[in-house]
């Protein structure tokens, strides 16, 4: 028997990670939220007492899982201000495309913690 199609965006995926611990924060990458397979877009992550990183592939929407909020964080080296950092510990942020179309499509996101 066919299965019926399922119309477009007529469903919800959930992203699972574990929940990696220091001592003075814990964390999880999420991925690409506008990927089908948002974990798939992570090449490396690591850890020490005060600091977290992650190297990816692509752009658009990243997510992370970080409690308490990290003090400092960056992309690709450069330190950002802005980005959005939810009550339950959500942190998502924009990441642009490459400028140019030879560019590797790769970012490191850089957190710390005081």
């Amino acid at each position: 028997h066919a299965l019926p199609p399922l119309p477009p965006a007529d469903f919800e995926l959930f992203a699972l990670n574990r929940v990696r611990r220091a001592a003075r924060f814990a964390w999880a990458p999420l991925g690409l939220l506008d990927m089908l397979n948002a974990a798939g877009a992570l090449l490396d992550l690591g850890h020490t007492d005060r600091t977290a990183h992650v190297l990816f592939k692509g752009s658009g929407r990243f997510a992370l899982f970080a409690q308490p909020p990290p003090t400092d964080l960056s992309l690709d080296h450069v330190r950002l201000t802005h980005f959005q950092y939810d009550d339950d510990g959500l942190l998502v942020l924009d990441v642009p495309p490459p400028d140019h179309a030879d560019s590797p499509d790769r970012h490191l996101i850089s957190l710390s913690w005081d």
